[in-house]
């Protein structure tokens, strides 16, 4: 999983361009009032069991959704500002909420296009 809070329409634009290039799954998320409040959150698309024949097939299904989310983000790795912070703000939050969880968690957060 990595985030995207784009700043500024053009930045949405450009996210969006990227996300239409690989078959991930990106959730939309907002405050419910304010516009500058939407972000993405990016995983792979989920691949369910039961559709494969063999455990080979859904192996390579599972190798090829989880390729598909890390050139995706290479491709913003590339393109946007990373957010220095060692914890993104969906973890920070989580934190906040329950009071537990780590001091950073690894997930890539961008910001703004280059």
């Amino acid at each position: 999983m990595f985030l995207v809070y784009p700043k500024h329409l053009r930045d949405y634009r450009h996210a969006l361009f990227i996300l239409s290039y690989y078959h991930v799954q990106p959730l939309i998320y907002s405050d419910g009032e304010h516009d500058d409040s939407v972000h993405f959150e990016i995983n792979k698309v989920p691949i369910t069991r039961a559709l494969f024949d063999t455990d080979e097939a859904y192996s390579k299904a599972e190798s090829k959704a989880q390729d598909q989310l890390r050139l995706c983000e290479m491709a913003f790795q590339g393109e946007f500002l990373q957010q220095g912070e060692n914890l993104c703000p969906k973890c920070k939050e989580e934190i906040e909420r329950t009071g537990e969880g780590e001091s950073t968690c690894g997930h890539l957060t961008f910001t703004e296009a280059i």
